[in-house]
């Protein structure tokens, strides 16, 4: 059973994190969902970072997936495969930046368990 974090992997304290993570194993879910962009209803992360910058032409910010990275990790040591949502169907997010984030979390984190979302 797959829990939808949503924003929760960007905008949650690391106790925070730990509860949700904590209630969902307890719960026996098995997959966590995150978003790994900004997305409608979230601008930035917690640190006020966005993933990328630009429209036709972009700059991707390898700082901001630092957290996202933390998170990835913080799942699978719960026992929990993470599925991040990486190819967003979404008007206002490029598709330059879908490609290039994909490979960038799948680079990041190829020895995490994950199952990759594409939307």
């Amino acid at each position: 059973m797959a829990g939808t974090a949503w924003n929760g992997a960007m905008k949650s304290t690391d106790e925070e994190w730990k509860t949700y993570l904590t209630h969902r194993r307890d719960h026996n879910y098995n997959t966590i969902q995150i978003i790994t962009t900004q997305f409608r209803g979230l601008d930035k992360n917690a640190e006020g970072l966005v993933a990328f910058d630009g429209g036709a032409e972009i700059t991707i910010n390898p700082e901001f997936f630092k957290r996202m990275d933390k998170k990835i990790d913080e799942i699978n040591s719960y026992g929990l495969l993470a599925s991040p949502a990486i190819l967003w169907a979404i008007q206002y997010t490029p598709a330059i930046f879908n490609s290039q984030n994909g490979k960038l979390i799948i680079e990041q984190n190829e020895d995490a368990d994950m199952v990759l979302m594409l939307n």
